[in-house]
């Protein structure tokens, strides 16, 4: 049961840091972001019910992961309420487990297989892309040094359409900050800033690398004529 438990993708899997102190400062802005509001509500209740359990709440880890699960089944639509709910279950499936309950654990592991075997991720992907877009923001909350690994997460749910834009706001300074000049994740970096509407930047950094060509390799080059042809196909039809 273990050995399953630990393929699951959720908060207790992602070697997020369990520090009491980085545990302490999360908890603290989750709290806030909670009465401030947050357009991430049912992924914030799921972060926070592993954070209660981690400093040994489990009874409101339990009551949180709840209200999440139940927020999520009211608000959310079909794809990404079962993305959601996977993690949702899977947080309570280790909760229950390490309370002791085996029992309560078992039941919500099999709802996570079954959500795993309904929904799969799509051909070419590890990980379902509103799955990574949970872990990048996880990461995120917990250390700055896991930024490389959130922007490969963000890369990947960036395949699903539906959260592209809010996904871009949130990778746009993560990229800014990792890459050099004139590497080919400058390609992805444009792409970004067209998402969210930036087309002057994306613009700039196209002709940018354009400029610099010698520095790309012979893929890295094709990849960077597609996205460029399709950028300027994009800004003709708006």
């Amino acid at each position: 049961m273990a050995d399953l438990m630990k393929n699951m993708e959720c908060h207790f899997n992602w070697q997020l840091d369990c520090s009491r102190s980085r545990l302490e400062n999360v908890h603290q802005d989750l709290q806030d972001r909670l009465h401030t509001g947050c357009t991430w509500m049912c992924q914030l209740k799921n972060l926070l019910g592993y954070v209660l359990h981690s400093l040994g709440s489990s009874a409101e880890a339990l009551t949180c992961l709840r209200e999440a699960e139940k927020m999520i089944k009211e608000q959310k639509r079909d794809a990404e309420r079962h993305c959601l709910l996977l993690v949702n279950q899977a947080n309570l499936a280790w909760v229950h487990y390490l309370r002791g309950e085996l029992e309560e654990s078992q039941a919500y592991l099999k709802e996570v297989t079954r959500l795993q075997e309904a929904f799969p991720a799509p051909p070419g992907c590890q990980i379902h892309p509103e799955l990574s877009g949970q872990k990048g923001w996880s990461l995120l909350k917990f250390e700055r040094s896991h930024k490389k690994a959130a922007i490969e997460c963000f890369e990947i749910a960036l395949i699903d359409k539906t959260e592209q834009r809010s996904l871009a706001k949130k990778a746009i300074p993560l990229y800014k900050e990792v890459i050099t000049p004139h590497s080919y994740k400058n390609i992805i970096l444009a792409d970004l800033h067209a998402i969210v509407g930036d087309v002057e930047a994306a613009d700039q950094i196209y002709r940018s690398l354009l400029g610099k060509e010698e520095n790309l390799s012979g893929v890295e080059k094709q990849l960077l004529y597609r996205r460029y042809g399709f950028h300027l196909f994009r800004v003709k039809r708006e």
